[in-house]
């Protein structure tokens, strides 16, 4: 017998979302067999799975924990000057720039994890490394592709 719509509200009420850990509102997005709280969580669950990355859901309990989105609105549109990115890159040449940047919300093993990894999402990027004392991230990419 299928499960009456109570059922269905009752078992979407309780849904987790499989990248964050957030619960599902009414009505939750899925995916294969996996539920996620927003388009936003279950694309980055889908790249990540393109790229055989899914190893991150191993590091902790609630990898894709969201952070405070409030916070960032509009922080980072300077990074569309081109003055602006000029003053960030450290090094370029004919094929390659190498810029650095700061990251003092840097926190956990899931960060480090996926911007390492940063050259399997995009093949622009030649390699990208975190110092996670520092709280800096340092990004060698091909500018003709990225």
């Amino acid at each position: 017998m299928p499960p009456t719509l109570n059922q269905l509200n009752i078992a979407s009420a309780k849904a987790k979302c499989f990248h964050c850990g957030d619960t599902c509102n009414d009505s939750p997005i899925i995916s294969g067999d996996k539920s996620f709280c927003c388009a936003g969580c279950r694309s980055v669950y889908e790249l990540l799975n393109e790229n055989n990355l899914c190893e991150f859901y191993k590091i902790e309990e609630h990898p894709g924990q969201k952070q405070n989105q409030t916070y960032y609105q509009g922080k980072f549109t300077y990074l569309d000057d081109e003055l602006a990115t000029s003053k960030l890159i450290l090094f370029r040449d004919e094929e390659q720039s190498l810029v650095k940047f700061h990251l003092p919300l840097i926190h956990c093993s899931s960060c480090i994890w996926l911007l390492e990894h940063l050259p399997k999402l995009n093949k622009g990027i030649l390699k990208s490394e975190v110092n996670f004392l520092k709280k800096e991230l340092t990004i060698r990419y091909d500018h003709q592709v990225t």
